[in-house]
């Protein structure tokens, strides 16, 4: 009988192991994706910022391409198209909500504020104008 409360005991222990393993792993998740919606908006602003200044000549575009391929070799996402779709992320949502949103901190403790939005966005429209895929 012991033998058996022991085991029972053991399972629960388990069970709230690869619990709070799998919580730390949402956290990390939303973390990432925070920090990613935020770099993207940066950017996606810094961008615009420069149009202005180089009206009519979408060269620059390909030149910080490359210049970010060559830095950044590892990583992928830095296509002369893909900085267009960065900078068209954040000329759409420019006057919405995602403002605020990249400004939250991802220790927010309400579900309904940052995750479930986040999760929408980059189950929606996030996604596709930024061109990663989670």
């Amino acid at each position: 009988m012991a033998l058996k409360t022991l085991e029972k005991d053991y399972l629960n222990f388990l069970q709230e192991v690869k619990s709070l393993i799998k919580q730390g792993h949402q956290k990390a998740a939303l973390a990432v994706n925070t920090a990613l919606i935020q770099t993207y908006w940066i950017l996606g602003e810094r961008i615009a910022q420069q149009q202005a200044l180089f009206e009519g000549r979408n060269s620059y575009v390909e030149q910080l391409a490359k210049d970010l391929r060559a830095e950044f070799p590892e990583m992928k996402g830095f296509s002369r198209s893909n900085l267009f779709y960065i900078r068209k992320f954040y000329q759409f949502y420019a006057n919405t909500s995602v403002q605020q949103l990249v400004g939250l901190n991802e220790t927010a403790s309400d579900k309904n504020s940052v995750q479930q939005t986040v999760e929408l966005e980059i189950q929606t429209s996030v996604q596709q104008p930024v061109g990663f895929n989670c």
